[in-house]
C-alpha cells in the first residue's frame, strides 16, 4: 500500500511539507535572535515602518547610504517580502517567522516536484524530497529572521527548474528566466540557475547542434548579464567582498577543497552544527583529492546519462557562488547549503534502484523511517536553539570554544554581571585576544567603570589597530572624559581605515562639535548622514552644527527629521520644546547637547 501511495506525487508532495512543518515548527515564536537581524530587519529604517514610502529606496535606491542600510546588496524580492510582513505583523516577530517558515514549505513542494520528475513517482523521489524538508543544516534559513533571502530564493528557483522541465523549448527557457531573475533579486547565489538549466537540457538529451538550442538561452543571459553588472557595481561601491583566504591559487584551492570536505561530512552526518565555523588553513595539495573525486564520479556517471551526475553537478554548480571564485566574508555556513544540498540529495536518490533488490522496499524502508525521524528530531531541536541569542551562542561556544568571536557575541546577549564571567572565561582561554579585549571594554564603558574601558580599548588597538569598533569606542570615551582632540585623531584614523562606517563618522563630527570646529564637525557628519539617511545621530548633530552658526530654521528642521525617523529621540525632542516660537518675544537660545554615538555592542560586525 504505501508503495502505491508513493507512485503518486501528490503524496510525496505532501509529505515533504508535513515533514517539513514538523522539522522547524519550533523555530516559530514570538522573538528573534539579534544576530544581524536588529539592524537588516527588526529596526531597519527603511522596511520596519512597513509602509509604501520605502518602495522608490527598495527598487530603485543606488545610494551607497541606501544599499548599506538595505544590507550592502540589491536584493528587492527580499526586502518586498520583509515590508509586507511589517505591513500585515508590525513586530509581532511570530508572524515573520511563519513566513519565513511558509516560504521555506513552498520550496520544499516546489523541490519534492522536481525530484519526482527527474526520477519518476516512487521511493527514491520521496526519499530526495523528504531527506530535502528536515535536514538540518537548514534550519539557519528558516529559522532565523535575517536569512528570509535564502527561503523566497529557494522557493523561486526551485519553481524556475520546475517549469523549464513542464514546459518544452525556448518557451521553457523563457519563462524559467524570468521566475529566475526573481530569485535572483531574493538571493544573488541563484546566479547558478541559467547554468544549472543548461547542464540539465544536455542531460535530457536537447540537441546542442540546432541553432535553436542557443537561442533559447538569450533571454536569460541577458537578464542575469545585467543583473550580475549591477550586484557587481554596487559590490564595489559597498565593500562587499573580503580579501582571499591564502596566497596564490593552490592555498585557496586547498581551503574551498577542506570547506568542500565539511560540506559533505554535514549533509552526510550533520553533527555540531554551529553559526560560527573555524576557518581552515591552507594544506597539502592531496586535499584537492575531494573535488577531482567528486569530477570524476561525474564523468563516470554521465556516460550513462545517470541521475547521479546530474544531482552532484548540480550540488558543485550552486556551491560556486558562495566559494571563494568571489571572496565573501564567512568562508563556510550552514544556509550556504540550502540549494547544493537539493542536488545531492537527487544523486543519492538516483543511487537507490542501484542497491540489491532484495532490499528495496521491505529492509530499506523501516531504516530510511528512523532516519528521517532522526533527522526531523534533530531539526527540531536545532530550531530551538535559534530562539534566542544567549542559547545560539552558548551552543557556538559549547562546541568550538577555540572562536573568541563566539565568545564575544554570547557577551554580548547576557546581562553585564554574567557577560563580564563569560568574558573573563574567554580570555583565560584566549590570552590578550584583541576582540575579546574589545568586548571588555566595551562592557566596562556600559558600565560606567571609564579607566578599565579605555586600558582595554588601548589594549586591543595595540594588538590589532584597524579594528574599527575598539577605536570608534576609544574616540567615544575620550570625548565623555573631556579629552575631545584625543578623540579627533582617532577618529580620523578610523574613518581613513574604514570610510564606510558610519559610526566612525559621527564620533569624529561629534568630537569637532565639542571642540566648536564647526566646518570640519558638518563635514564629518554630512558624510555620515550620506552612508545612513536614516540614522538619527547625524541628524540631530547636524541640527546642532546649524543652531551653532546662527542658522535657527535649519537647525529645527534637522531636529524635525531627527524625530520623524526616530519618535523617541529625547535630545530631539527637548531640543524642538525649547526652540519653539514663543507666544511673547523671542525664544531663549538652549545650548543643544551633541548626539554622543552609543558604543558598540559586542554583536559581530555587519
Amino acid at each position: 500500500m504505501v508503495a502505491r501511495l508513493l507512485e503518486r506525487p501528490a503524496w510525496t508532495i505532501g509529505l515533504a511539507v508535513f515533514l517539513g512543518i514538523l522539522a522547524h515548527l519550533p523555530g516559530v515564536h514570538g522573538g528573534f535572535v539579534d544576530y544581524d537581524t536588529g539592524w537588516l530587519v527588526a529596526r531597519n529604517p527603511v522596511l520596519s515602518p512597513g509602509e509604501l514610502s520605502a518602495l522608490p529606496d527598495i527598487l530603485w535606491g543606488m545610494g551607497t547610504g541606501t544599499r548599506l542600510t538595505l544590507g550592502a546588496e540589491y536584493l528587492p524580492i527580499r526586502d518586498l517580502t520583509v515590508l509586507l510582513d511589517f505591513a500585515l505583523f508590525g513586530d509581532s516577530w511570530a508572524g515573520h517567522h511563519a513566513v519565513n517558515l511558509a516560504w521555506y514549505l513552498v520550496g520544499c513542494g516546489l523541490m519534492a516536484w522536481i525530484f519526482a520528475r527527474l526520477l519518476g513517482p516512487g521511493l527514491p523521489a520521496t526519499l530526495a524530497a523528504a531527506w530535502f524538508a528536515v535536514h538540518p543544516t537548514h534550519v539557519e534559513s528558516v529559522a532565523w529572521l535575517a536569512s528570509r533571502k535564502d527561503v523566497v530564493s529557494l522557493a523561486f528557483f526551485a519553481l524556475s527548474v520546475a517549469l523549464f522541465l513542464r514546459l518544452p523549448g525556448p518557451r521553457g527557457a523563457a519563462v524559467a528566466a524570468l521566475t529566475g531573475i526573481i530569485a535572483y533579486w531574493a538571493k544573488n547565489t541563484a546566479i547558478v540557475l541559467p547554468v544549472l538549466l543548461v547542464v540539465i537540457s544536455l542531460w535530457r538529451g536537447d540537441d546542442w547542434r540546432r541553432p535553436r538550442w542557443w537561442l533559447q538561452w538569450l533571454p536569460a543571459a541577458a537578464l542575469f548579464g545585467a543583473a550580475l553588472a549591477l550586484t557587481m557595481r554596487i559590490g564595489a561601491s559597498v565593500s562587499m567582498f573580503s580579501a582571499p583566504r591564502g596566497d596564490g591559487p593552490l592555498q585557496i584551492a586547498t581551503i574551498s577543497a577542506q570547506v568542500l570536505w565539511r560540506y559533505l561530512g554535514q549533509l552526510a552526518w550533520p553533527a555540531n552544527l554551529s553559526a560560527l565555523y573555524p576557518e581552515p588553513v591552507a594544506g597539502s595539495a592531496l586535499w584537492l583529492l575531494v573535488p577531482a573525486g567528486l569530477l570524476a564520479g561525474i564523468a563516470l556517471a554521465a556516460r550513462r546519462r545517470s541521475l547521479i551526475s546530474l544531482g552532484l553537478l548540480w550540488f558543485l554548480i550552486s556551491l560556486a557562488p558562495v566559494s571563494q571564485i568571489l571572496p565573501i566574508q564567512n568562508l563556510q555556513a550552514d544556509r550556504y547549503l540550502l540549494l547544493p544540498s537539493a542536488g545531492l540529495a537527487l544523486a543519492v536518490a538516483a543511487a537507490v534502484p542501484a542497491l540489491p533488490s532484495r532490499l528495496l522496499p521491505s529492509r530499506l524502508l523501516p531504516v530510511l523511517l528512523a532516519g528521517l525521524i532522526a533527522l526531523t528530531w534533530t531539526s527540531a531541536e536545532r530550531s530551538r536553539v535559534w530562539r534566542s541569542g544567549e542559547a545560539l551562542w552558548g551552543d557556538v561556544v559549547e562546541t568550538y570554544p577555540e572562536l573568541p568571536r563566539a565568545w564575544s557575541s554570547l557577551a554580548g546577549a547576557q546581562a553585564p554581571e554574567t557577560a563580564r564571567t563569560t568574558l573573563d572565561r574567554a580570555l583565560a582561554i584566549h590570552p590578550d585576544h584583541p576582540q575579546l579585549l574589545q568586548s571588555r571594554g566595551t562592557l566596562a564603558m556600559q558600565r560606567g567603570d571609564l579607566a578599565d574601558a579605555e586600558e582595554d580599548l588601548r589594549a586591543t588597538l595595540e594588538r590589532e589597530p584597524d579594528r574599527r569598533k575598539a577605536r570608534n569606542n576609544l574616540a567615544v570615551l575620550l570625548i565623555r572624559t573631556g579629552r575631545p582632540d584625543e578623540a579627533i585623531r582617532e577618529g580620523q584614523h578610523l574613518v581613513q581605515t574604514h570610510p564606510l562606517y558610519v559610526d566612525g563618522w559621527n564620533t569624529l563630527g561629534t568630537a569637532h562639535l565639542q571642540t566648536r570646529e564647526l566646518g570640519l564637525a558638518a563635514a564629518a557628519l554630512e558624510r555620515a548622514h550620506a552612508l545612513a539617511p536614516l540614522d538619527p545621530r547625524p541628524l540631530y548633530n547636524l541640527g546642532s552644527v546649524s543652531w551653532l552658526v546662527g542658522d535657527r530654521d535649519g537647525a529645527r528642521r534637522w531636529w524635525r527629521q531627527t524625530v520623524a525617523v526616530a519618535p523617541a529621540h529625547a535630545l530631539a525632542t527637548e531640543a524642538l520644546e525649547r526652540t519653539a516660537p514663543a507666544t511673547a518675544g523671542a525664544p531663549t537660545a538652549p545650548d543643544p547637547v551633541p548626539d554622543r554615538p552609543p558604543s558598540d555592542g559586542q554583536t559581530p560586525d555587519r
